[in-house]
C-alpha cells in the first residue's frame, strides 16, 4: 500500500478504533488526497491500511464517529458523508452538500448537527442538520464581524459548544444547542 508520506490533518474514530488520514500522500502515490484509513486495534503503534474513500475525491480535512465519516472536499466546496463500516469500499449516504462559500475546509460534528467552515474571505461557519443524511439541511450561518472579509478556519465541538478560530478574529465560542 505505500508507506504516509504527508498527511494534512487526522482523526481517531474512538468507538471503532480507526485512524483516518486527511489530504494524505504515501510514497507509491496509492490514494492521493483521499481519506486514508489505518486500523489500531491489533497493533495501534503500527496501524495496518484498512482502506480510502475515493468516490468525492480529494478531501482535506474531516470528522469520524463510529463508522460515519464527515469529509471536507475543500475544492469541490462539499462535504460528504460516508458510511465506513465497510472499511475497504466505504459508501456515500447522500449527495455532497454544498458550504456557504463553497470552500469546504473542516467539518466537526455535535449531535445532529454538522459545522463546517470555509476558507476564505467573508466566509461562514455554517451549522447543518444532518438527521436524515440523504436531506440534509442549512439551519444556521454565523460571521463573527461581518463584512470585514474574516476567515473561518476550524470549528471542533465539545460539551454543547462550537469553537471556531478565525483569521483575523482569533476564536469565537458558539451556542452549538441554539
Amino acid at each position: 500500500v505505500g508507506t504516509v508520506k504527508s498527511s494534512h490533518a487526522l482523526q481517531v474514530d474512538e468507538a471503532k478504533g480507526y485512524l483516518y488520514l486527511y489530504g494524505s500522500k504515501l510514497t507509491n502515490n496509492n490514494g492521493v488526497g483521499y481519506p486514508i484509513i489505518l486500523n489500531l486495534n491489533s497493533t495501534p503503534y503500527t496501524p495496518t491500511y484498512a482502506g480510502k474513500y475515493t468516490v468525492s475525491g480529494y478531501a482535506h480535512d474531516g470528522y469520524v464517529n463510529n463508522d460515519t465519516m464527515f469529509a471536507s472536499h475543500i475544492n469541490l466546496g462539499q462535504f460528504s458523508i460516508i458510511n465506513t463500516t465497510n472499511k475497504s469500499n466505504p459508501g456515500i449516504y447522500g449527495p455532497n452538500v454544498t458550504t456557504p462559500n463553497s470552500y469546504t475546509h473542516n467539518t466537526w460534528r455535535t449531535g445532529n448537527t454538522i459545522f463546517t467552515t470555509d476558507e476564505t474571505s467573508d466566509s461562514w461557519l455554517a451549522a447543518f442538520d444532518i438527521t436524515d443524511p440523504t436531506d440534509v439541511v442549512l439551519t444556521d450561518k454565523i460571521q463573527v464581524n461581518p463584512g470585514t472579509l474574516s476567515i473561518v478556519h476550524n470549528v471542533y465541538c465539545q460539551s454543547g459548544y462550537a469553537i471556531a478560530s478565525w483569521y483575523k478574529d482569533g476564536v469565537a465560542i458558539v451556542d452549538a444547542t441554539r
